[in-house]
């Protein structure tokens, strides 16, 4: 029988033990399982050796943002109705802030027919405009009908990329220790290349980390496409099925007209199109941050009596790490981009307070639900811990890591706890070269917490959204501020 997706079943320290035990079983160590690899390639495996536990599935803000009284206080003021109140008090202060945020909850202007971004411009202003131009070429690409077979791992691939398209693994680049200049992943001009090389010293100096003889390590690379047997109840994700006895027909209207509450998943969504690779992805996410990043308010600023600027910025690098546990233990990493502060970064670090991941499509559905598939579950933790373990990569909160992750017009969150006592508690495990309990200790676990997805054509969703970055940028300014 094939297991329960990961997100799904591990929710407790249980089912984390039951995990580690077949790898015991196995006379699997947690070195082997992580060295010499990149977190693309990153599966169940990793998740069950690394501890992962996933603490909640749906919370409609991160648990750090909600537990953090003044992030949560200007996260949860943002409402649907007030924003699209002149008179609301909360934003009488910064009224185009309030107009600019309540045109993305608003959705398109269905009159009005654009052909272009610079119509989309012309009508919804230049921030909007990019975003709902980047919508509109998700959403009418050409779909390849031959793509997407029943039982395909819905993430991304070479395959149906142009000639005109370099992909990462036509650059032959060893990961080295020595860092001192950009690294061209993409295979793209140098200087139009923004990769970053990180410097491979852990989060203290109080260990050497960097070994004599420095491994040679995969480039991270876009995950082949493999087929698996689905479990009982799964679905290919590009099969149409009908939700709460709904038509397909009516719900799916209700969707693109971002009804509030509709959960209709298209068959659509997940078909492979040789036109809509990655990039389209990332670029929404990237046009919708920017223009959220632009208008939300990230702290009271009194003495201009309203609401000051964000102190966050959206960074399109590629953060490339390659971080070392104790010199015996080495892995690759690189992220779509993230949230920075560029005050507290240096010249040639570019230090996140949120990690952007994202993905051409999702994978399968059950009962009408899209799966988190194992895969781009353990990538995420993978870089989250690279940027743990990596000096001057991560200046957000000290135990908790935001991920942004997007998949089409989709957007999720996740919150990753990965605190000191972990670290040193892996640490431990790896000297040992020990899979057992007591090396690892009771530190030995990564609690995993996320929202439910949202979708950017949704009202209530694009509420959600801009709630969750404005509490990401709150607690970016407060740590910021040594708080």
């Amino acid at each position: 029988m094939t297991p329960a997706s990961y997100l799904e079943f591990v929710t407790s320290r249980a089912a984390v033990s039951r995990e580690r035990s077949a790898m015991q079983a196995e006379n699997r160590r947690i070195g082997r399982i992580l060295h010499k690899t990149s977190t693309s390639s990153w599966d169940r495996d990793q998740l069950g050796a690394l501890g992962v536990v996933v603490t909640a599935r749906s919370c409609r803000i991160l648990p750090y943002i909600a537990e953090t009284e003044v992030a949560n206080m200007i996260a949860t003021g943002i409402k649907a109705h007030e924003l699209r109140d002149e008179n609301n008090l909360f934003w009488a202060s910064v009224p185009m802030a309030r107009e600019a945020l309540a045109g993305l909850v608003n959705g398109r202007d269905r009159n009005i027919q654009c052909r272009t971004e610079y119509e989309y411009e012309k009508y919804h202003g230049e921030s909007l405009g990019r975003v709902w131009a980047a919508v509109d070429r998700l959403e009418h690409g050409q779909w390849d009908d031959g793509g997407g077979g029943d039982g395909d791992i819905g993430v991304d691939t070479e395959e149906g990329y142009t000639q005109q398209q370099p992909r990462d693994d036509e650059v032959n680049q060893d990961c080295s220790r020595d860092f001192g200049s950009d690294l061209e992943l993409d295979g793209s001009d140098p200087d139009s290349s923004q990769r970053l090389a990180a410097t491979n010293h852990a989060r203290t100096p109080r260990r050497a980390r960097v070994p004599s003889t420095p491994p040679s390590l995969p480039l991270p690379t876009k995950r082949s496409r493999r087929s698996v047997n689905l479990p009982p109840g799964m679905v290919p994700f590009d099969e149409s099925t009908r939700i709460d006895g709904s038509s397909p027909t009516a719900v799916r209207a209700a969707l693109t007209s971002s009804s509030p509450g509709s959960n209709w998943t298209p068959r659509e969504e997940a078909r492979r199109d040789p036109n809509s690779p990655e990039d389209l992805t990332l670029d929404l996410m990237s046009s919708v941050l920017r223009h959220i990043l632009r208008h939300v308010p990230s702290r009271p600023d009194y003495r201009y009596g309203g609401f000051g600027s964000a102190p966050v910025d959206f960074d399109p690098r590629k953060l490339f790490l390659c971080p070392d546990i104790l010199g015996r233990v080495a892995f690759a990493s690189i992220d779509d981009g993230g949230l920075w502060i560029r005050p507290l970064s240096r010249r040639d670090s570019h230090a996140r307070v949120a990690v952007l991941e994202t993905k051409r499509a999702m994978a399968a559905v059950v009962d009408g639900r899209p799966v988190f598939s194992d895969e781009w579950l353990a990538q995420i933790v993978g870089e989250s811990l690279a940027a743990r373990l990596t000096k001057n990569a991560w200046i957000g909160p000290a135990s908790s890591v935001f991920v942004i992750v997007g998949a089409r017009y989709f957007m999720r969150y996740l919150q990753i706890d990965i605190t000191d006592g972990y670290l040193d508690s892996l640490e431990r495990c790896v000297a040992a070269d020990d899979e057992t309990e007591r090396a690892m200790g009771d530190d030995h676990v990564i609690p995993v917490a996320c929202t439910p997805w949202f979708d950017l054509r949704n009202a209530d969703n694009c509420v959600r959204v801009v709630q969750n970055i404005s509490g990401i940028v709150q607690v970016a300014w407060i740590v910021a501020q040594g708080g």
